[in-house]
């Protein structure tokens, strides 16, 4: 009799109880799965030429050279492009190949397929319904990222939003540069700080006790329900701040080490919220002074 806490039933083993360790961004059994993928698909093609003209596409629009002279003419050697292309090339393939393919179930096969392997094989990678990949960020993070993007419109941000972009481009590096991504989540919290404490000159535990805490008290009235939340938030504020720091490059200092996917991408959301609270901060503000 089986309990709600046992594997699902016919769960591969290495999946039901292998660790399963941080995500990878590149493997040689991800590779040969994709490669016997493309066989497969490739073999339900009615056209006996189908490889040769997914090929000649896959040569045009990648630019890599895979093509070859047999004893039966020229052919292309998809498993030697799978395999020593770069992590970029790599993964460029797998889009041009589904524009390669017939319309239909074929398409549908690939992206079934490679979703699969990527969710199997632990990737960093999901891949959109048009065959684009994109690297995985659960959906959380992109709620919390698309509300503190409306939060900073307008230019009195323009500053902190250069910061905030550059997020996004560290976690879109191949592999996502997580201790990158901190750093500019740590720069744009420290701009929007700044803005809102002018006398302020860092973004410390200090600093902001002592402008950011005597802000808000200030903008808050005798709501003493509000205040006292608010003290607790800046007291987590300054908590990931100081998280934040084992991440940040420093001169002098000796190159920090790459954050680990989840960690990376919690202090990266968590600061996130944090930058659409002190925007939400500034806001009343200059909402209360009647200045833009």
């Amino acid at each position: 009799m089986s309990s709600e806490n046992d594997p699902p039933t016919g769960l591969r083993f290495d999946l039901a109880y292998g660790e399963r360790g941080d995500p990878v961004s590149d493997g040689p059994e991800l590779r040969e799965r994709i490669n016997v993928l493309f066989d497969l698909i490739v073999a339900t093609i009615s056209r006996n030429d189908a490889r040769f003209e997914i090929g000649k596409f896959v040569h045009r629009e990648l630019g890599v050279q895979f093509r070859y002279s047999g004893t039966m003419g020229y052919y292309y050697d998809f498993e030697e492009l799978f395999r020593s292309v770069n992590l970029r090339l790599f993964l460029a393939s797998l889009t041009i190949i589904w524009r390669a393919l017939p319309k239909g179930q074929r398409r549908e096969g690939w992206i079934a397929g490679i979703e699969r392997i990527f969710r199997e094989e632990n990737t960093y990678y999901r891949i959109d319904d048009e065959g684009g990949v994109h690297n995985l960020i659960d959906a959380e993070y992109e709620r919390t990222r698309r509300a503190a993007l409306a939060a900073l419109d307008g230019s009195r941000y323009a500053a902190t939003r250069e910061d905030f972009d550059e997020i996004q481009s560290n976690l879109n590096r191949l592999p996502p540069s997580y201790k990158g991504a901190i750093e500019h989540t740590f720069g744009a919290n420290e701009n929007l700080f700044r803005l809102i404490c002018g006398d302020a000159y860092r973004l410390t535990k200090d600093e902001i006790d002592k402008h950011l805490k005597r802000t808000i008290v200030s903008h808050l009235g005798d709501d003493e329900r509000s205040i006292n939340a608010s003290m607790q938030l800046a007291d987590s504020f300054s908590s990931w701040t100081k998280g934040a720091h084992f991440y940040r490059h420093r001169q002098g200092q000796t190159e920090p080490s790459e954050a680990p996917p989840q960690l990376g991408l919690l202090i990266v959301s968590s600061g996130i919220s944090f930058l659409r609270w002190l925007a939400e901060i500034d806001r009343k503000i200059h909402l209360e002074s009647g200045t833009d």
